[in-house]
């Protein structure tokens, strides 16, 4: 193998120095959202770090980036359940967001899938509680002493 040059060493370590640059940019992006999330959803816990998966347990590095598809495939810590309602899914938002989330806006699309997946629980309580008063009404007293209500 031929020897390197100088020119070469000073050209890899200027791609390297712009390389890091563009991550510390991404990583910057990425710890915004994560805030947001947790702002948003109000987690009793405050938001603390995030790393790829398979990046072990952070430990202060996030991995190396892994941006691909339609969703960035993070854990964030504390981890908690974030579930938002996004186009017509479920987002478990603790284990990552939408891609597109990195080059555009996002702020209102949060509050708007947050409040939209609160209303669907909110609706799926109501009609558990109708659905139990109807079964309970269907019993005799005797019945609903043996159950306790």
């Amino acid at each position: 193998m031929k020897p390197i040059t100088k020119k070469f060493v000073a050209d890899w370590e200027k791609s390297r120095n712009a390389t890091k640059k563009l991550e510390k940019q991404i990583i910057d992006r990425i710890t915004y959202i994560c805030e947001q999330i947790y702002h948003e959803i109000a987690i009793e816990k405050p938001f603390s770090t995030w790393y790829f998966f398979g990046a072990g347990d952070g430990g202060g590095d996030v991995g190396p980036i892994d941006i691909s598809g339609d969703d960035v495939s993070i854990t964030m810590e504390p981890y908690s359940e974030m579930v938002c309602i996004i186009g017509d899914n479920e987002w478990d938002l603790g284990e990552g967001f939408p891609t597109r989330w990195l080059f555009e806006g996002f702020e209102q699309e949060l509050k708007d899938s947050r409040a939209a997946y609160l209303a669907v629980q909110t609706k799926k309580k109501t009609q558990f509680k109708q659905t139990k008063a109807s079964i309970l009404k269907k019993l005799t007293s005797a019945e609903r002493k043996i159950l306790g209500v």
